[in-house]
Parts: structure tokens; C-alpha cells; sequence
């Protein structure tokens, strides 16, 4: 089965993601230029004798246009960054509700096929426990006749399963909820796992 993807499911996510991904963009382009403004020299007071706008007022002329001071680049420049940022968190919080809206539709969509290897994994697992309650019933019988020594005979050790008759072994506890949970049958269940 072949999952879809979110931006399949979703008309709206795919354009979210990218102008969330442009704000983001917009606002490190412009750090990068408040870094830069930073690192220039100040020219907001003139070096020369005299300013433009002093000479022009004495000859009653206009002024030239004023040019924007440092201070106040740097301030309208940190503005745009929070505004860009504020707009960024709008759309991650849209882009988080439609995540989880597309999310849910293909949950559905796969459900069944999800449910379907869920139960194979559960059957799988009675049958390795009824597997085990044989390899148990054996090591039991060389027990009874007094065999030493019989766990050197594997490497493998079954602790991960659980003892086959501990109702508390991982297999056991597992299969009880798969029951639970209507994966299984009761009566699909071995005996340390009936509920």
C-alpha cells in the first residue's frame, strides 16, 4: 500500500509550508542586512564643515531630502523582522492544523491495511508462544529426568517472549491487549494469555 503524502491530501499545506518558508527567508535576508548596516561605517553626521541642510537654509533654499538616520533604519528594520516573524507563527500554527487534518484522513484511509499486519503480527506471536509452551514442555521433561546443563545447548534466550505460561511476559501482556483491542479472538489467545 502506497501512503500519500500530507501536501496530497492537504490543497492548502503545500502553499502554507512555502510562504511560511519565504517569511522566513525575508526575515534572515534581512538580518543579514542589519548586520551589514551595523558593520558600515556611520555616516549619519556630515564630515565636512558644513551640512547640506545648513547651507541650503542659509540660502533659502529647500533643504535636500533628509536621509533616514542609522537609529532609525535599525529600529524600522527590527520592526519588519518581528512583524515577519509574528506572520511565520500565524502560518506555523495553521501549517501544524493542517498537518494534523491531513494526518487524520489518511489514518482512515490506511486503517484497515494497518489492521490487517497488526492481527498477522498478533497471530505470528500466539503461534511463536505456542512454540514456546513446546520448547517449554521439553526443557520441563530433560528438568524431570534430571538433564544438567540444557541451557547450554542454545545461545538464544526467550526472556524477550516471557516465560510461555507467565501471564506477565511481554508476549502474554501483549496479546491480551491485541485482544483488548479486538485484533484478536479470546479463543486465538494460548493459555498464559487469556484474559
Amino acid at each position: 500500500m502506497k501512503i500519500p503524502k500530507l501536501t496530497d491530501v492537504s490543497a492548502t499545506l503545500d502553499d502554507l509550508q512555502r510562504r511560511r518558508y519565504d517569511l522566513l527567508g525575508q526575515a534572515q535576508s534581512l538580518r543579514t542586512d542589519l548586520l551589514a548596516l551595523a558593520r558600515s561605517p556611520d555616516n549619519d553626521h556630515p564630515t565636512g564643515p558644513a551640512s547640506a541642510t545648513d547651507v541650503a537654509e542659509l540660502l533659502g533654499r529647500v533643504p535636500p531630502p533628509g536621509r533616514t538616520s542609522r537609529v532609525e533604519k535599525t529600529s524600522e528594520m527590527n520592526r519588519r523582522i518581528v512583524t515577519i516573524e509574528t506572520a511565520a507563527g500565524v502560518l506555523a500554527v495553521e501549517i501544524e492544523a493542517e498537518i494534523n487534518r491531513a494526518s487524520a484522513i489518511i489514518r482512515e484511509r490506511v486503517k484497515p491495511e494497518f489492521d490487517r499486519r497488526l492481527r498477522a503480527v498478533a497471530l505470528a506471536l500466539v503461534e511463536a508462544q505456542k512454540a514456546n509452551i513446546e520448547l517449554d514442555v521439553l526443557l520441563s521433561e530433560m528438568e524431570t529426568q534430571g538433564v544438567r546443563g540444557f541451557s547450554s545447548m542454545s545461545p538464544l534466550d526467550l526472556g524477550l517472549l516471557g516465560g510461555a505460561r507467565n501471564r506477565h511476559g511481554n508476549a502474554n501482556i501483549f496479546l491480551r491487549e491485541a485482544a483488548r483491542a479486538g485484533v484478536l479472538r479470546e479463543r486465538e489467545l494460548t493459555d498464559g494469555a487469556r484474559l
